[in-house]
């Protein structure tokens, strides 16, 4: 129930505005890794745990998690060869055997080569999403909020169910 108190009240900032350009893309960057990580591994789960541990926006999180779930067939291709390329490494063989003998390891499904190839891609590209995101908000999230916060169910989210015509100044 905490969880989903948290995640509301998340959803409230950042109708309100209240989060800064630093929490909604920290909140972009971490949905991207869970949404392209394939759901029947533990890594999507264990990545969200530790988002909810930061200060990232959860608000921002689902719906770019949303997205780039939508998004991640399309790049299994390029995915299965990146994890096929890490698993396959000469230098990491000895290793692999070593990291299997642990459960845990079988329920991260490692093995798999799209989701190594997710996890790996999803790291390498978790700065430049951030950066790009947080440029984007700071540059660009006043207008953007400025728009959503007329929108219906902006003002029901809020608690501010009022036409804006009709509120008192």
């Amino acid at each position: 129930m905490t969880f989903l108190n948290k995640a509301w009240i998340s959803l409230k900032g950042t109708v309100k505005g209240f989060d800064s350009p630093r929490q909604l893309a920290m909140g972009v960057a971490f949905g991207m890794m869970i949404g392209l990580i394939p759901k029947d591994s533990l890594l999507p789960y264990l990545i969200a745990l530790f988002a909810l541990l930061t200060p990232s926006n959860l608000a921002c999180l689902g719906i770019s998690g949303f997205a780039f779930h939508i998004l991640s067939p399309k790049l299994d291709p390029v995915l299965h060869q990146v994890g096929n390329w890490f698993l396959t490494l000469d230098a990491l063989t000895p290793y692999w055997q070593s990291i299997f003998e642990y459960s845990i390891f079988s329920w991260m499904r490692i093995e798999n080569t799209v989701v190594t190839g997710a996890f790996l891609v999803g790291l390498a590209a978790f700065g430049p999403v951030f950066l790009i995101s947080k440029f984007a908000f700071a540059k660009f999230g006043s207008k953007a909020h400025q728009f959503l916060a007329q929108t219906r169910l902006a003002r029901w989210l809020v608690g501010n169910n009022q036409a804006p015509h009709l509120q008192k100044s």
